[in-house]
Protein backbone atom coordinates (compact mmCIF):
# COMPACT_ATOMS: atom_id res chain seq x y z
CA UNK A 1 0.00 0.00 0.00
CA UNK A 2 1.63 3.44 -0.66
CA UNK A 3 1.48 6.38 1.41
CA UNK A 4 -1.36 8.00 -0.58
CA UNK A 5 -3.19 5.18 0.34
CA UNK A 6 -2.40 5.19 3.80
CA UNK A 7 -2.98 8.82 3.88
CA UNK A 8 -6.38 8.42 2.35
CA UNK A 9 -7.97 5.38 4.98
CA UNK A 10 -6.52 7.98 7.57
CA UNK A 11 -8.36 10.38 6.41
CA UNK A 12 -11.90 9.27 5.27
CA UNK A 13 -13.72 6.25 6.86
CA UNK A 14 -13.85 3.38 4.43
CA UNK A 15 -15.16 4.63 0.76
CA UNK A 16 -17.12 1.34 0.50
CA UNK A 17 -19.18 2.08 2.97
CA UNK A 18 -19.28 5.81 1.90
CA UNK A 19 -20.56 4.29 -1.29
CA UNK A 20 -22.94 1.82 -0.31
CA UNK A 21 -24.42 5.03 1.85
CA UNK A 22 -24.57 7.00 -1.70
CA UNK A 23 -26.35 4.23 -3.18
CA UNK A 24 -29.00 4.22 -0.53
CA UNK A 25 -29.52 7.46 -0.98
CA UNK A 26 -28.04 9.50 1.56
CA UNK A 27 -27.44 12.72 0.40
CA UNK A 28 -24.27 13.23 2.92
CA UNK A 29 -22.50 10.11 1.50
CA UNK A 30 -22.75 11.92 -1.92
CA UNK A 31 -21.13 14.95 -0.27
CA UNK A 32 -18.30 12.87 1.44
CA UNK A 33 -17.47 11.22 -1.87
CA UNK A 34 -17.56 14.82 -3.67
CA UNK A 35 -15.12 16.21 -1.15
CA UNK A 36 -13.00 13.69 -0.95
CA UNK A 37 -12.42 12.96 -4.65
CA UNK A 38 -13.08 16.39 -5.93
CA UNK A 39 -9.30 18.06 -6.16
CA UNK A 40 -7.78 14.85 -7.42
CA UNK A 41 -10.54 14.41 -10.13
CA UNK A 42 -10.47 17.97 -11.15
CA UNK A 43 -6.55 18.35 -11.63
CA UNK A 44 -6.79 15.29 -14.09
CA UNK A 45 -9.59 16.78 -16.21
CA UNK A 46 -7.64 20.20 -15.98
CA UNK A 47 -4.01 18.41 -16.89
CA UNK A 48 -6.19 16.88 -19.84
CA UNK A 49 -8.17 19.79 -21.39
CA UNK A 50 -6.02 22.71 -20.01
CA UNK A 51 -8.94 25.21 -19.04
CA UNK A 52 -10.05 26.27 -16.25
CA UNK A 53 -14.07 27.14 -17.10
CA UNK A 54 -13.89 23.69 -18.85
CA UNK A 55 -12.12 21.96 -16.54
CA UNK A 56 -15.05 23.24 -13.90
CA UNK A 57 -17.59 22.36 -15.69
CA UNK A 58 -16.75 19.12 -16.53
CA UNK A 59 -15.71 18.15 -13.16
CA UNK A 60 -19.46 19.23 -11.98
CA UNK A 61 -20.52 16.58 -15.17
CA UNK A 62 -18.12 14.03 -14.09
CA UNK A 63 -20.04 14.14 -10.69
CA UNK A 64 -23.66 14.64 -12.00
CA UNK A 65 -22.74 11.01 -13.93
CA UNK A 66 -21.57 9.45 -10.59
CA UNK A 67 -24.67 10.39 -8.76
CA UNK A 68 -26.88 9.46 -11.61
CA UNK A 69 -24.91 6.04 -12.30
CA UNK A 70 -24.06 5.56 -8.38
CA UNK A 71 -26.14 2.46 -8.35
CA UNK A 72 -24.43 0.65 -11.05
CA UNK A 73 -21.56 0.10 -9.06
CA UNK A 74 -20.10 -3.00 -7.76
CA UNK A 75 -16.72 -3.57 -6.29
CA UNK A 76 -16.06 -7.08 -7.49
CA UNK A 77 -12.21 -6.00 -7.18
CA UNK A 78 -12.42 -2.85 -8.68
CA UNK A 79 -11.68 0.35 -6.52
CA UNK A 80 -14.48 3.13 -6.82
CA UNK A 81 -11.86 5.76 -7.52
CA UNK A 82 -11.24 3.73 -10.68
CA UNK A 83 -14.56 3.71 -11.72
CA UNK A 84 -14.64 7.03 -10.36
CA UNK A 85 -11.76 8.10 -13.04
CA UNK A 86 -12.99 5.84 -15.62
CA UNK A 87 -16.43 8.21 -16.05
CA UNK A 88 -14.09 10.91 -15.86
CA UNK A 89 -11.81 9.55 -18.66
CA UNK A 90 -15.28 8.77 -20.82
CA UNK A 91 -16.92 12.39 -20.04
CA UNK A 92 -13.60 13.87 -21.35
CA UNK A 93 -12.45 12.01 -24.13
CA UNK A 94 -16.63 12.99 -25.04
CA UNK A 95 -15.84 16.65 -24.41
CA UNK A 96 -12.32 16.34 -26.40
CA UNK A 97 -14.69 14.95 -29.07
CA UNK A 98 -17.29 17.42 -29.13
CA UNK A 99 -14.58 20.43 -29.27
CA UNK A 100 -12.34 18.43 -31.93
CA UNK A 101 -9.54 19.02 -29.39
CA UNK A 102 -6.45 17.07 -28.53
CA UNK A 103 -4.20 17.22 -25.49
CA UNK A 104 -1.50 19.63 -27.73
CA UNK A 105 -3.72 22.29 -27.20
CA UNK A 106 -3.33 22.65 -23.59
CA UNK A 107 -1.96 26.21 -22.65
CA UNK A 108 1.13 25.66 -20.46
CA UNK A 109 0.88 28.29 -18.33
CA UNK A 110 -2.59 27.20 -16.88
CA UNK A 111 -0.62 24.19 -15.68
CA UNK A 112 1.18 25.54 -12.93
CA UNK A 113 -2.13 26.65 -10.98
CA UNK A 114 -1.98 22.54 -10.34
CA UNK A 115 0.51 22.58 -8.21
CA UNK A 116 0.35 22.12 -4.39
CA UNK A 117 2.53 20.91 -1.56
CA UNK A 118 1.18 17.78 -1.19
CA UNK A 119 2.51 14.39 -3.21
CA UNK A 120 2.77 16.10 -7.00
CA UNK A 121 6.44 18.16 -5.96
CA UNK A 122 7.49 14.08 -5.41
CA UNK A 123 7.24 12.89 -8.98
CA UNK A 124 9.59 13.25 -11.44
CA UNK A 125 7.86 14.85 -13.79
CA UNK A 126 7.52 18.08 -11.92
CA UNK A 127 11.05 18.14 -11.03
CA UNK A 128 11.16 19.64 -14.86
CA UNK A 129 10.29 22.74 -16.00
CA UNK A 130 6.86 23.15 -16.68
CA UNK A 131 7.27 23.92 -20.24
CA UNK A 132 9.61 21.69 -20.50
CA UNK A 133 7.17 18.56 -19.73
CA UNK A 134 5.01 19.97 -21.66
CA UNK A 135 6.90 19.76 -24.88
CA UNK A 136 8.70 16.38 -23.85
CA UNK A 137 5.30 15.02 -22.68
CA UNK A 138 3.85 15.89 -26.55
CA UNK A 139 6.40 13.40 -27.85
CA UNK A 140 4.94 10.80 -25.94
CA UNK A 141 2.30 8.21 -27.24
CA UNK A 142 -1.29 9.27 -26.08
CA UNK A 143 -1.78 6.05 -23.74
CA UNK A 144 1.75 7.02 -22.00
CA UNK A 145 0.37 10.73 -21.69
CA UNK A 146 -2.80 8.79 -20.12
CA UNK A 147 -0.87 7.09 -17.87
CA UNK A 148 1.22 9.85 -16.56
CA UNK A 149 -1.85 12.10 -16.17
CA UNK A 150 -3.56 9.84 -14.21
CA UNK A 151 -0.27 8.58 -11.72
CA UNK A 152 0.89 12.09 -10.90
CA UNK A 153 -1.71 14.82 -11.82
CA UNK A 154 -4.56 12.17 -10.63
CA UNK A 155 -2.26 10.91 -8.15
CA UNK A 156 -3.43 7.34 -8.74
CA UNK A 157 -2.16 4.18 -7.72
CA UNK A 158 -0.54 1.74 -10.51
CA UNK A 159 -3.33 -0.49 -10.20
CA UNK A 160 -6.18 2.20 -10.13
CA UNK A 161 -4.41 3.37 -12.87
CA UNK A 162 -4.97 0.43 -14.46
CA UNK A 163 -8.30 -0.36 -14.06
CA UNK A 164 -9.21 2.83 -15.96
CA UNK A 165 -7.03 2.58 -18.93
CA UNK A 166 -8.31 -1.51 -19.23
CA UNK A 167 -4.78 -2.79 -18.73
CA UNK A 168 -3.02 -5.39 -16.35
CA UNK A 169 -0.65 -3.67 -13.32
CA UNK A 170 2.45 -4.74 -14.94
CA UNK A 171 1.70 -3.28 -18.51
CA UNK A 172 1.05 0.26 -16.67
CA UNK A 173 3.91 -0.30 -14.79
CA UNK A 174 5.98 -0.46 -18.13
CA UNK A 175 3.96 1.83 -20.28
CA UNK A 176 4.98 4.61 -17.08
CA UNK A 177 8.74 2.84 -16.73
CA UNK A 178 9.03 3.55 -20.73
CA UNK A 179 7.38 6.68 -21.14
CA UNK A 180 9.40 8.14 -17.75
CA UNK A 181 12.93 6.58 -19.26
CA UNK A 182 11.74 8.69 -22.92
CA UNK A 183 11.38 11.96 -20.88
CA UNK A 184 14.49 11.43 -18.93
CA UNK A 185 16.30 10.53 -22.25
CA UNK A 186 14.68 13.92 -24.28
CA UNK A 187 15.58 16.10 -20.64
CA UNK A 188 19.54 14.61 -20.44
CA UNK A 189 19.86 15.75 -24.90
CA UNK A 190 17.92 18.54 -23.97
CA UNK A 191 20.38 20.01 -21.25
Amino acid sequence: MNNKNKQMEQITPNIQEVVIQAQDGKLGAFTQLYEFFFLEIYRYTFAKIGNIQDAEDLTQEIFLKVIKSINKYREKGTPFSSWLFRIARNTIIDHLRKQQKNMNNVPIENISELKSDNNLEKSAILALNIKEMKEQMDNLSELQKEVLILRFFGQLSLEETSKVISRNVNATKNIQHSALASLRKKISKFN
